[in-house]
């Protein structure tokens, strides 16, 4: 027979198939009366190692013998994959309406891809009809393959010794058949078998409709799948609050620290830590420390007194007393050694300073506490300015400078209790500072004594200070 004419038969005999499909059915039952297709599928040929059927390594394949097959109606498909799973199947394959169900998996590490070894046989080798294949896989295993129009038989997929293989063809060749069985393989098993090269087969294709895949646990799958999009559902909305949160978070913060009032009271709270206490006391500290500094030392004659808040520095001038002499009668409260300088022929060596440290103030109040307390800057005015006016009568001049925003930039109307500071000095004679009052929402910051020298010839010192004065920008409480 030409390859034509084999082409032209098989096409044929391929139609066929619909029409063969109840009487396969009927086949089936008079082969396997008493099983179900439950019992079909949870009844395999166990071969050993823990798995149904044998797989049949070669350069390109690795093929499943041994599989089961059940016949299944398109609503029943699920049902019978569920059976199998739970009766320890792991991978099928799907060919019409034939299940091949197996125990071995679709894909492992010493299997990458697995076949089924009959579906291969339909395909590659099949020409129709009624055919039984035999193939010798190694001396002491056989398989055997049925075929009924290029499907397998159910029953007739397996492995054994030749004992048992020849006991399953014969059988099959007993079964009444419309036509003549094809017979392929092994001579020793069935008598007039063609021979036909199955390597040669295996390398025309990669059989992609024959592989195996794997069975899943649909109802756990979609439990599972279930939880992940519920899950991943709270993920994303806790995400998406978080992230929403976030963002309105530093929004806010952002607003925060871009307020002026915000930006203002972080400024001031830091200014207002280096401004000594108000009113009188800082005066007074250093007044305290200024009369504790003797007129002169040591034939050295006391000239002049600078004070701030924290240190007062005496000037000395050289009357008839050496540097010896003055070191020997140095105030108990000077530190350190005054710096005594050389001698020239052009310039003598007649002034020295000392250093006297001023106690801390405590008892004034910081510009913080008062902070409430401070008067508007219009009633300040009115009081401090008249104040130096008066002082101007006994010739104790004054100055009362503008106030200006204390402790930050930017404009006063965008602040809610913004703080004003503006200068203010005065000077006169050493005896009219006796009747100088400080206001208690203003301080003296420097303090210096000049013409002290002049004090032992009768004549009057003077004295100049400067300060600061501290008002309300805006009526707060």
């Amino acid at each position: 027979m030409t390859d034509s004419g084999e082409i032209s038969i098989k096409q044929r005999l391929r139609t066929r198939w619909r029409s063969m499909r109840e009487r396969m059915a009927e086949l089936l039952k008079k082969l396997r009366p008493q099983q179900s297709t439950q019992e079909a599928v949870s009844a395999p040929s166990d071969t050993g190692a823990g798995h149904t059927g044998m797989v049949f390594s070669t350069a390109n394949h690795h093929l499943v013998f041994g599989m089961n097959w059940v016949p299944t109606q398109s609503e029943q498909v699920r049902t019978v994959r569920d059976q199998a799973r739970k009766t320890g199947m792991r991978s099928h394959v799907e060919l019409g309406s034939l299940m091949g169900v197996s125990s071995w998996p679709a894909k492992s590490k010493q299997h990458p891809r697995l076949v089924s070894g009959a579906l291969v046989l339909s395909e590659g080798a099949s020409i129709g009809g009624n055919e039984i294949f035999v193939l010798e896989l190694d001396p002491d295993q056989y398989a055997l393959v049925a075929l009924q129009d290029s499907l397998p038989v159910p029953g007739f997929d397996l492995i054994g010794n030749q004992a048992t293989v020849k006991a399953a063809a014969e059988q099959f060749l007993r079964l009444p058949h419309r036509t003549v069985v094809r017979r392929c393989g092994s001579r020793e098993i069935i008598a007039d078998a063609e021979f036909f090269n199955f390597q040669s087969i295996l390398e025309e294709s990669d059989y992609a409709a024959a592989r195996l895949k794997a069975l899943t646990d649909h109802a756990k799958l979609i439990h599972q799948l279930t939880i992940f999009i519920t899950l991943a559902g709270l993920g994303i909305g806790v995400y998406v609050y978080i992230d929403q949160r976030r963002r309105a978070e530093e929004e806010a913060r952002l607003l925060r620290e871009n307020d002026p009032d915000v930006l203002y009271e972080k400024s001031f709270s830091q200014a207002q830590e280096k401004v000594p206490p108000l009113g009188d006391s800082t005066l007074n500290v250093m007044l305290e420390t200024a009369k504790n500094i003797p007129l002169s030392v040591g034939g050295w004659l006391l000239t002049q007194i600078k004070c701030t808040p924290q240190l007062c520095t005496a000037q000395w001038s050289r009357q008839y007393g050496s540097y010896a002499d003055f070191s020997s009668e140095l105030p108990a409260d000077v530190k350190q050694v005054p710096n005594y300088s050389f001698l020239s022929k052009s310039e003598g060596a007649s002034t020295l300073a000392t250093e006297h440290p001023v106690a801390p103030n405590e008892t004034g109040e910081r510009l913080g506490a008062m902070r409430t307390r401070l008067p508007l800057s219009a009633q300040a005015q009115m009081e401090f300015v008249s104040q130096m006016q008066d002082y101007g009568l006994v010739k104790l001049t004054g100055s009362v400078a503008p106030p200006t925003l204390f402790g930050g930039s930017g404009q006063i109307g965008a602040i809610f209790r913004p703080v004003l500071a503006g200068e203010w000095s005065a000077q006169g004679e050493l005896w009219q500072l006796e009747e100088l009052a400080v206001p208690d929402y203003a301080l003296v910051e420097s303090f210096q004594i000049n013409q002290l020298d002049q004090a032992l010839k009768k004549s009057n010192p003077t004295f100049s200070l400067t300060g600061r004065y501290f008002v309300k920008g805006k009526d707060f409480k």
